[in-house]
């Protein structure tokens, strides 16, 4: 990270300017189309855990971890998303766990693998324990994320969604 700014103060810059932007967006929209897309009071506390997991915790895990750690360490955890995603959508949402998408992980993990190799290969880089927990819980966080918008994105259009996560994010 630059010696300019922090990696937490680019990251409240980051979402206060894209959370302006999209509610921003949308006022446009209501304006040209005169609506307002409503949320359930019921979705509140969801588009709250969003916000959490998928903005705050995601973006500020990640860029601290990353400025901690090295890229290739940083990659090689972030490999690990797709099998909690899967893992925290079975125990959610029940979705069940079959042959093809475990050979999917199969197969990522052979580039992970790939990679760790290939990375094993650098010398004088920099990475700390410390920076690597900070990625493995930004993946944790954004599988959470990802398990916990679905319904939303199926129910509300994505800026409605994208705006609220951000607000509760921010």
């Amino acid at each position: 990270m630059p010696n300019l700014i922090g990696p937490s103060g680019f990251i409240v810059l980051r979402v206060l300017g894209g959370g302006g932007l999209f509610w921003l967006v949308r006022a446009v929209i209501r304006y040209q189309r005169g609506t307002w897309e409503r949320i359930d009071r019921s979705d509140v506390w969801r588009l709250f855990a969003c916000g959490t997991t998928g903005v705050a915790a995601n973006q500020l895990l990640f860029f601290n971890g990353l400025n901690v750690t090295s890229p290739v360490n940083a990659s090689l955890i972030m490999t690990i998303n797709p099998v909690l995603v899967l893992l925290i959508s079975a125990a959610m949402l029940g979705t069940k766990i079959t042959g093809r998408k475990m050979l999917g992980i199969a197969i990522g993990g052979a580039g992970a693998v790939a990679l760790l190799i290939l990375g094993a290969q650098q010398t004088n880089v920099h990475a700390s324990w410390q920076g690597d927990l900070m990625i493995l819980i930004n993946a944790t966080s954004y599988g959470f994320y990802l398990v916990l918008v679905k319904p939303l994105m199926v129910k509300y259009k994505p800026l409605t969604v994208i705006s609220w996560v951000f607000l509760f994010g921010a």
